[in-house]
């Protein structure tokens, strides 16, 4: 699935396309960014490893849940690496880091004009049903120090937990 998100409020100078795909147990995830993306911050390559507030500097999220169920998961991604993984019981409720015992696959690829970022990660052990509903998401961080909010379901005020928001998958 392909999408494009739409900022919050809308912002001409940029086109965000997000796809997905979940195949024998697998996630796979890309996220690209075209335009004038030298007005954001995008931190240096790392390592790949666990961080958690990765919403306070940019950073792209799948939200994902079993259609009918308040239970969800929050995958947040972050261009030096750093990734994690949270369960939500119901609407921001419960929120816990889930264990895995496979670490995803991260790659980023920026130019003048563009940035992309791709993820990979086994996700059998989240037992997702083949009936879903996400929600894709980019928080960037301009060299200013604001923030702009991308999703596939833009609204005035953004609220990328809100399940009314998600689609069918």
């Amino acid at each position: 699935m392909r999408r494009v998100l739409t900022s919050c409020p809308h912002i001409d100078n940029i086109k965000i396309e997000a796809e997905i795909e979940i195949k024998n147990q697998k996630l796979y995830l890309q996220f690209s960014l075209l335009g004038s993306t030298d007005i954001y911050t995008f931190e240096s390559f790392k390592a790949i490893k666990r961080a958690d507030n990765l919403w306070e500097k940019s950073c792209f999220e799948l939200f994902i849940a079993n259609r009918d169920s308040p239970t969800y998961w929050e995958i947040n991604i972050s261009s030096t690496g750093a990734w994690n993984l949270y369960q939500f019981d119901a609407y921001k409720q419960g929120m816990r880091e889930i264990e895995l015992t496979t670490q995803p696959l991260i790659q980023t690829q920026q130019d003048q004009d563009s940035f992309t970022i791709s993820f990979e990660l086994d996700i059998a052990e989240l037992n997702l049903s083949d009936s879903l509903n996400i929600n894709l998401a980019t928080i960037l961080l301009t060299k200013e120090n604001s923030r702009t909010f991308w999703t596939i379901n833009p609204v005035e005020k953004p609220d990328f937990h809100n399940q009314n928001g998600f689609i069918n998958f």
